[in-house]
């Protein structure tokens, strides 16, 4: 199908990101990941600029086929099972041509500057940040036609790194209550951190 135009994001926060290193747990080519939450208006406007290039891509694909098709019954514009309105993006970390080349993909990361973002800083969960991505149409007989957004670039607004092991308060988007219950004296942050079995698990629970 045709090329699509880059869309930008609003600025929303991001859940379950992959955006540094690429999960591999499913998939041994790697793909890298984020859903990023975002208002329910935001969630609708950002959908109406899918809209006409998943009409015109559609109408594309009927003349093609010959026939009204199945569309699927997903869309990378959603409200997932927590309620948070979210737009969905993943990248494929290695793409093998017909001829068996292999092509390795990344997801470029740039903070509100515009300068590139160290890879040795982990983008974690809450971070505040816009994703631009380029929609890609898809048709498959058994789901139908569909539409996945396709992760090109992430610019960072504030960063909540992640540390393997520690879920911080910021992640769960709380913040300090003066005069509010204080644990033995430690600090907002240190009371909430807490071991993580295994946050790749988490990461792939977010079923993107």
């Amino acid at each position: 199908m045709a090329k699509q135009p880059t869309l930008t994001t609003p600025v929303g926060t991001a859940k379950y990101p992959r955006l540094n290193t690429p999960d591999t747990h499913y998939n041994e080519n790697g793909e890298y990941r984020v859903s990023l939450v975002v208002t329910k208006a935001e969630a609708d406007a950002f959908k109406k600029q899918i809209q006409p290039l998943y009409d015109a891509a559609y109408a594309t694909e009927v003349q093609t086929k010959g026939k009204e098709l199945k569309k699927s019954d997903s869309f990378p514009v959603m409200q997932d099972s927590d309620g948070d309105w979210i737009i969905k993006a993943k990248l494929k970390a290695k793409v093998i041509s017909r001829d068996g080349t292999e092509h390795k993909l990344n997801v470029g990361l740039f903070d509100s500057q515009g300068n590139p973002h160290s890879r040795d800083e982990i983008v974690g969960g809450g971070t505040k940040c816009k994703v631009a991505c380029r929609p890609r149409f898809w048709f498959v007989a058994a789901i139908g036609f569909g539409c996945t957004l396709e992760l090109n670039a992430v610019q960072i607004l504030e960063l909540a790194e992640y540390t393997p092991g520690e879920k911080s308060a910021s992640s769960f988007g709380f913040t300090a209550v003066e005069g509010g219950y204080v644990n033995n004296g430690e600090t907002f942050e240190n009371t909430l951190n807490e071991e993580s079995q295994n946050e790749e698990e988490e990461l792939l629970e977010a079923n993107f």
